[in-house]
């Protein structure tokens, strides 16, 4: 963040609650993601006076001024993509093209360029070497 959104949320902080939420990785905490940028967690930490997370030990982590609750932006879920996939489906077999689907995986990253093997904070961040052998077992045929 720059000097002028710090400055709007020092300006705004006593008339709007500000509550710091886990959105990825290990944040707030630093990354172990060799591509995520670098930052000082205890800033953020110490930043606001609640914080949705995803760690099973918040107590280690966070001040104890800081209440916490154990939800993260994960946890909101977007059904938008889901029912899209099923008026898709529905409309193929209403006009008899109705196929049976054998596997159906989503996997999408910001920075992944196939080319280059999927190198990159994303493919990093969401395990991209597992999947490729995932992908193998669960589209096995035996």
């Amino acid at each position: 963040r720059d000097a002028d959104d710090e400055a709007l949320y020092h300006y705004y902080k006593n008339e709007i609650l500000f509550l710091g939420i886990s959105s990825f990785e290990s944040f707030p905490l630093k990354s172990p993601n060799p591509y995520s940028a670098k930052y000082e967690s205890s800033y953020y930490l110490n930043m606001f006076p609640g914080f949705l997370h995803m760690m099973h030990q918040p107590a280690e982590h966070f001040p104890e001024n800081v209440t916490t609750i154990l939800m993260s932006q994960s946890d909101f879920n977007l059904d938008e993509a889901y029912f899209f996939g099923q008026s898709q489906q529905q409309k193929q077999q209403q006009q008899g093209q109705g196929t049976e689907i054998l596997y159906d995986f989503v996997y999408s990253g910001g920075d992944q360029d196939v080319e280059t093997d999927c190198v990159g904070w994303a493919s990093y961040n969401k395990n991209f070497s597992f999947v490729r052998e995932a992908l193998e077992v669960m589209c096995s045929d035996e």
